[in-house]
């Protein structure tokens, strides 16, 4: 219930379909003659618009979530396995095309091959089942198992989790396949957007991974900017509020331990090389 809720929600909220509303909203309003609300919402919905548009405001919004967790560049201590997370391919597509088609988190299974040359004996382990709130029966886990083994990882070496449709059920299902023992150091694979939910939703099941993030998409700068891409804007303001209105619904829900889960002091993911 909560996985199709989430998605209702987040159709309902969504900026870009919250300032269509606006927008629309307005122009009712002004037909119907309610003057003085119909020229605030249509003034809301276009300069909210003009300020995603010309501000950085997707990047602002996406820079404390990407430099939560620092980028490693090597691990030196003995790795037992590697949880890339899903996104990286359209399943839909991939089963109409019939071979894997990457979004542009394809960086996250780019990482993951990487990682697994780099720790020949670690296990790698895929998680991501389908997302969508009416499934069509395309699983996007066995496109990225494929997409591993094109990437010349050992088939032999892939774990396969195929079910899950969200960041919490990766971490569920994936330690129900993983079943690592306490010691066992595991590197988590995800954008570094995402990684803040995804590290919370591993440490909230005991498993404290070593993230790893990968797809930046900002430059960690900050700053003011001026530009003028209305569709960019759009699509990194999306993201970001997506994925802030999702630590705070995945804390209520009790998937995670804290709002904004950061880097520890101690165990596995304090370590670096």
């Amino acid at each position: 219930m909560s996985f199709a809720l989430g998605k209702i929600f987040w159709f309902l909220t969504a900026p870009a379909n919250l300032l269509l509303l606006f927008v629309a909203a307005g122009w009712v309003l002004l037909v119907l003659g309610a003057r003085r609300l119909g020229h605030g919402l249509l003034a809301l919905g276009v300069l909210g618009m003009a300020a995603i548009a010309v501000l950085p405001v997707g990047a602002w919004l996406l820079t404390p979530l990407e430099d939560r967790f620092p980028r490693l560049d090597r691990v030196d201590e003995p790795v037992a396995g590697i949880v890339v997370l899903g996104g990286s391919i359209d399943s839909a597509l991939s089963a109409a095309r019939g071979h894997p088609a990457l979004t542009q988190y394809g960086d996250r299974l780019v990482a993951a091959a990487i990682l697994a040359r780099r720790h020949p004996d670690a296990r790698v382990l895929v998680t991501s089942g389908e997302a969508a709130l009416l499934p069509q029966g395309h699983s996007e886990g066995p496109y990225m198992r494929q997409m591993l083994i094109d990437l010349g990882v050992a088939p032999e070496r892939i774990l396969l989790e195929e079910k899950s449709r969200n960041t919490a059920e990766n971490a569920s299902m994936a330690r129900l396949v993983a079943a690592p023992g306490p010691d066992d150091r595991w590197l988590l694979v995800t954008s570094a957007f995402h990684m803040p939910r995804a590290v919370g939703c591993f440490r909230r099941l005991g498993w404290d991974v070593v993230p790893y993030p990968t797809d930046f998409m900002t430059t960690g700068r900050g700053g003011l900017s001026f530009g003028f891409n209305l569709k960019a804007g759009l699509e990194r303001t999306h993201l970001a509020v997506k994925e802030w209105l999702a630590l705070a619904a995945y804390r209520l829900l009790d998937h995670t331990d804290t709002l904004f889960p950061g880097p520890l002091t101690t165990g596995p993911s304090a370590a670096r090389p």
